[in-house]
């Protein structure tokens, strides 16, 4: 009876070993997909990042543009810009426009349900292209490849 209760507790404890070091649920459960577009808008570079994790479900969120001389500045910092965007949409704070797109992606988990923001149609038409094929091509297929998206004849 002794020897039984071994011989049935060592094959569990092998069983929960082989189990756990499979490698089939090692997949990375926080990774950061990048996606972006091949030439500026406006003198910009519009990106996105999500970090999505082992179930697909995206867990962060980064939505900007960069210079298109000097990746390290971002729009979303850029004071003239900002005053040359109230100019012309003075009901509508540029960083307001994208942190409400990001706070709906990350609400809904589909980018196919994120509304477009009044008086940001351009950068929500952007951001709903960046993510949707970034989901498609590279979180999908857990491919971690950067995504450059070919926007020469996009309506961006």
């Amino acid at each position: 009876m002794k020897r039984s209760l071994t011989i049935l507790f060592t094959g569990i404890v092998a069983l929960g070993c082989l189990t756990g070091c499979s490698g089939k649920d090692t997949v990375d459960t926080n990774t950061v997909y990048h996606a972006e577009y091949a030439n500026p808008v406006h003198g910009y570079i519009p990106f996105v990042d999500l970090t999505v994790d082992a179930n697909k479900k995206i867990t962060s969120i980064t939505y900007n543009w960069k210079k298109e001389d000097d990746s390290s500045a971002l729009k979303s910092d850029d004071e003239e810009y900002a005053k040359t965007w109230r100019s012309v949409n003075p009901d509508m704070d540029q960083n307001v426009a994208r942190e409400n797109l990001m706070n709906q992606l990350q609400e809904k988990q589909d980018i196919s349900k994120v509304d477009t923001v009044a008086g940001a149609t351009m950068a929500s038409s952007e951001f709903k292209e960046l993510v949707s094929k970034l989901m498609k091509e590279r979180v999908q297929k857990g491919n971690k490849k950067e995504l450059v998206i070919d926007n020469s004849t996009s309506s961006t």
